[in-house]
């Protein structure tokens, strides 16, 4: 799974859509809630 860094640069380079972005914390923030 990527960072957290990792999706802020990939949105900054327009590489990742913003949706695709949020999908991505959504599932960390989920991840981390497990723990």
């Amino acid at each position: 799974m990527r960072t957290l860094w990792q999706i802020v640069e990939d949105l900054a380079n327009g590489s990742l859509s913003r949706r695709a972005a949020f999908a991505l914390l959504r599932a960390k923030l989920r991840a981390a809630r497990r723990r």
